[in-house]
């Protein structure tokens, strides 16, 4: 602590723009003193101080103490940012209720998924969140491939997007496929062919398999889809596909995949 505070008082001398501080809880679970840590940083001139709550010692394991970021808000007249564990506009809500932190910061919950930031947006303002479609997804990764290409040239780039883009794709139908032809590409227009392949051939699938249940629907129950039926449609359909939702109106059931999709069942 004493070294930090040395640090942030030189740099508060040295600069005109405001001198902020981030930290854990502390070393491990033996030796926290966030507390303490934090007040000399607010008393030396920081501006504002992030905390994560978990320890050096815990790394990303475990589950961040936004109990402790709460203690740390209430003992300090700076701002306090709250980080860990906020991975979906759920997790944001309930770390900005239980710590009271004028901000929260995103790390790890972003990789791969850049949409997050309009997620939490939409659950702190209390408003529905439509997620990406799969093609707006992969779409992105390529976007993001290109400034990548731009900034490192297209080797690096392509090496560091192998990874990236099996992050992008968790979760999507046939993501597994993807990965594997993802790791075998060399350049950027070998990793565009993969994508635009995967999502062509999964749109294929999709209407095929989305085709022999709406004849299925039609055998079992007369073409007439109801809010009975409704949880037996869920039911099948998420097994198979990303459904977010089923509407049901005048016998018509509205698939909605990804937030975004909608393909409609027994017409």
């Amino acid at each position: 602590p004493e070294l930090a505070a040395d640090i942030v008082m030189a740099v508060k001398k040295a600069v005109s723009v405001p001198v902020t501080v981030k930290c854990r809880l502390g070393w491990d679970k033996g030796s926290i003193n966030v507390l303490d840590f934090t007040k000399r940083m607010e008393d030396c001139g920081a501006s504002m101080v992030a905390v994560h709550g978990r320890t050096r010692a815990m790394l990303y394991s475990g589950v961040a103490d936004w109990d402790m970021i709460h203690k740390v808000k209430n003992q300090l007249s700076i701002p306090v940012i709250a980080n860990g564990d906020i991975t979906d506009g759920g997790a944001a809500v309930r770390c900005a209720k239980r710590t009271g932190a004028d901000g929260l910061m995103i790390g790890r919950g972003a990789v791969g998924n850049p949409f997050l930031f309009e997620e939490i947006r939409a659950a702190l303002d209390g408003e529905t969140y439509l997620p990406p479609s799969a093609e707006t997804r992969m779409e992105t990764a390529l976007w993001q491939l290109r400034l990548a290409v731009d900034e490192k040239g297209e080797r690096e780039a392509v090496l560091s997007a192998r990874k990236q883009f099996a992050d992008f794709a968790a979760g999507l139908r046939g993501a597994a496929s993807l990965r594997a032809a993802a790791h075998r590409a060399e350049t950027y227009a070998e990793l565009a062919a993969c994508v635009h392949e995967h999502l062509r051939t999964q749109n294929i699938g999709l209407q095929k398999y989305l085709g022999l249940f709406n004849r299925t629907v039609h055998m079992a129950f007369g073409g007439e889809v109801n809010n009975r039926v409704k949880p037996v449609l869920f039911k099948k359909l998420s097994h198979k596909l990303c459904v977010t939702d089923i509407a049901v109106d005048k016998g018509v059931a509205l698939i909605i995949l990804h937030g975004q999709q909608i393909f409609q069942v027994a017409r």
